[in-house]
C-alpha cells in the first residue's frame, strides 16, 4: 500500500506522518523499504518540512537505521528524486549548504554494500556509482572506508574510465578478489588505449 501510495501520486496529497517513518526501522526489509520509499516521495512532492521533521534530519535518521541501513537509504532516495540522480537530491535547496552528501553516502554504506534486490526501490549502489563516476577522490573514500566493490563500480561506470580513476584501479589491481583485481586491470587497460 504504501509502495502503491508514493507511486500514484497519492503521496502528494496526504499529510507527512511520522508513524510511516518510524515504520524504516522494521525489521522486515520490505516494510522499512516500503516506508521510506513513502517518505521520500512525500518530500519529492511538496517543499513542506513539516514541524520537527526537516529533510535534513529525516537524511539523518534514515542513514542511521538500525537494520538494512543502505537499501533504506536507496528506497528513500528513489523515492526522493524519482531516478534523477544524486547530484539533484544534493541541490536540493532545504538541504542547505552544510549538508554533507559525501558522508551522509558513506554513513549509508557503513554496514555494508550488499543490498538484496527490491522490486519497490533502486538500490543505494546505482545512483552512488553513476554520480561519483567522474569523482577519483570519493572512490578513494569508499575504499578507504572498506568498500572496493563500490569504489569498482565507480571507476568504470564510464567507457574509457575518467582520468581520476586511475589511481584508484591501481590500487584495485592487488585486490585479494580476483574479480575485482580483473575488472581493474582491464579498466586500466582500456585507459592506456
Amino acid at each position: 500500500m504504501l509502495y502503491d501510495e508514493a507511486h500514484k501520486g497519492s503521496v502528494s496529497s496526504a499529510r507527512f506522518d511520522p508513524a510511516i517513518l518510524a515504520l524504516v526501522d522494521d525489521a522486515h526489509i520490505l516494510r522499512a523499504t516500503a516506508a521510506a520509499n513513502w517518505v521520500g516521495s512525500w518530500y519529492r512532492n511538496t517543499f513542506d518540512e513539516p514541524d520537527g521533521y526537516p529533510l535534513t534530519g529525516v537524511l539523518a535518521r534514515i542513514a542511521a537505521v538500525p537494520r538494512h541501513r543502505a537499501a533504506v537509504t536507496g528506497a528513500l532516495l528513489s523515492g526522493l528524486n524519482d531516478f534523477e540522480g544524486l547530484g539533484a537530491i544534493f541541490k536540493d535547496p532545504r538541504l542547505g549548504k552544510d549538508f554533507d552528501g559525501e558522508r551522509f553516502i558513506l554513513e549509508a554504506f557503513s554496514q555494508g554494500e550488499n543490498e538484496p534486490y527490491l522490486p519497490t526501490a533502486q538500490s543505494l549502489w546505482f545512483p552512488v556509482h553513476e554520480h561519483y563516476a567522474a569523482d577519483g577522490a570519493f572512490a578513494v573514500r569508499l575504499l578507504a572506508a572498506g568498500h572496493a566493490y563500490l569504489a569498482l563500480m565507480c571507476a568504470t561506470e564510464l567507457h574509457p574510465p575518467h582520468p581520476s580513476m586511475r589511481n584508484v584501479l591501481k590500487r584495485l589491481t592487488d585486490h585479494a578478489n580476483p574479480s575485482i583485481a580483473g575488472q581493474a586491470k582491464s579498466a586500466l587497460t582500456r585507459m592506456s588505449r
